[in-house]
């Protein structure tokens, strides 16, 4: 009997770093020509696993530690379904049926999955890969630079830098923060007569909300479906939109305003969107990737305490 545990999963993610297709599998089948073929599937983030399918078989998936989310798709290349695995979501598998173009993206890096389907052994160019035209978003080369290293930030700094792509509402929320703390902890405004810096413990609590918000962007993927503007309005309560259309995209404000276009309704003081323009699915390909350059540049960034004085804390009270 073999065990499946901390320690085989640990060599199997060790193996797929070590990869240059950062992914790596651990057959528990004898041979490729076994009837059924189990396997672990160590996965790390920015792993390329091609749309594909198998002509006469299904096939599970059961995340076993990490996230990772499972694409369906149509014959132009479209989404059908996405779903994320995780533990924490309580959403431990899927299972595809035979002949649905499919592929896993991997969310969280160590992530494993345990997959089983009938055998022999196809490769993937026989059994069929699709290929879709779509034009990605092409990073620049500081996005790019940022994305690959860690960069120990000062707090004040790093908060704006983090606010001018996430609301600050939402990461003074996940924090537990007032959103009063992150606003003069940024610009180290006068409080009691003394500059403002943030302590060691909000440093802290700031730098864990960051990295939870940056997990929950690698695991959104707006859809293709016709109903572009509803993921969206979702999205903008996480995500400030005009860095994703101008900033990454490259997008003007009159590209912005052709295709949304808020209204407020002062009977209900809240606010309705009206869609102007649809959004191409290259569009939308470049939306997703610009989500996924604002996740990987909040990942690379780590605070550390500006304030000349004390390290451990600021000069009023959190």
């Amino acid at each position: 009997m073999k065990q499946i545990n901390k320690e085989l999963l640990e060599s199997v993610i060790s193996e797929a770093r070590k990869s240059p297709r950062l992914r790596k599998n651990y057959n528990f089948h004898q041979c490729l020509d076994d009837k059924c073929h189990r396997f672990l599937n160590a996965l790390e983030v920015g792993t390329e696993v091609p749309i594909h399918h198998h002509v006469t078989k299904d096939e599970t998936f059961i995340v076993l530690k990490g996230r990772v989310r499972v694409n369906t798709y149509n014959d132009q290349g479209e989404v059908l379904e996405s779903t994320v695995l995780s533990h924490e979501d309580g959403i431990y598998g899927v299972d595809i049926p035979k002949n649905t173009w499919h592929n896993v993206e991997c969310l969280e890096t160590g992530s494993v999955i345990f997959e089983v389907k009938e055998g022999p052994f196809v490769e993937h160019e026989i059994d069929g890969i699709l290929e879709v035209k779509t034009k990605s978003l092409p990073l620049r080369s500081e996005q790019v630079e940022v994305c690959d290293k860690k960069r120990r930030l000062p707090a004040g700094e790093g908060v704006r830098l983090v606010t001018s792509m996430i609301k600050g509402g939402y990461l003074a929320d996940k924090a537990g923060l007032h959103i009063n703390i992150l606003s003069l902890g940024q610009t180290h405004a006068i409080k009691n007569g003394k500059p403002y810096y943030f302590s060691t413990c909000n440093i802290e609590k700031i730098s864990c909300a960051i990295s939870q918000i940056a997990q929950e962007l690698l695991s959104i993927k707006v859809l293709d479906n016709g109903d572009v503007l509803s993921q969206l309005i979702e999205l903008r309560q996480k995500v400030c939109l005009p860095y994703i259309f101008q900033d990454c995209m490259g997008k003007s404000e009159s590209w912005q305003r052709n295709r949304v276009s808020k209204k407020i309704n002062s009977r209900k003081n809240g606010r309705e969107y009206t869609m102007l323009g649809k959004f191409t699915s290259d569009e939308v390909c470049q939306i997703n990737d610009a989500i996924r350059v604002i996740a990987l540049t909040l990942l690379s960034i780590e605070l550390v305490s500006d304030n000349p004085d004390d390290a451990k804390g600021c000069h009023s009270p959190s």
